[in-house]
């Protein structure tokens, strides 16, 4: 149920429930089924995007080691 827009639509969800504004949120994607939810999220993080498209729907993108996600949020 969380496939495609559903990811975008959930990551809405757990923002309210945790009192914050899609702004405030980060959003790890690889593949196509998760642009809509990178495009919703206040920073999107194209992790081995699969796509050109994942990589340029993202603010960032990291290959190969994700603990440089750390200096990104």
């Amino acid at each position: 149920p969380y496939d495609m827009e559903g990811k975008a639509e959930v990551l809405g969800k757990i923002a309210r429930r945790q009192g914050l504004a899609l702004a405030q949120t980060a959003y790890v994607g690889d593949n196509i089924n998760d642009i809509q939810a990178m495009e919703a999220a206040g920073v999107a993080v194209a992790f081995e995007p699969k796509a050109p498209e994942v990589a340029a729907a993202a603010d960032h993108v990291i290959r190969d080691d994700l603990r440089k996600l750390l200096s990104v949020l």
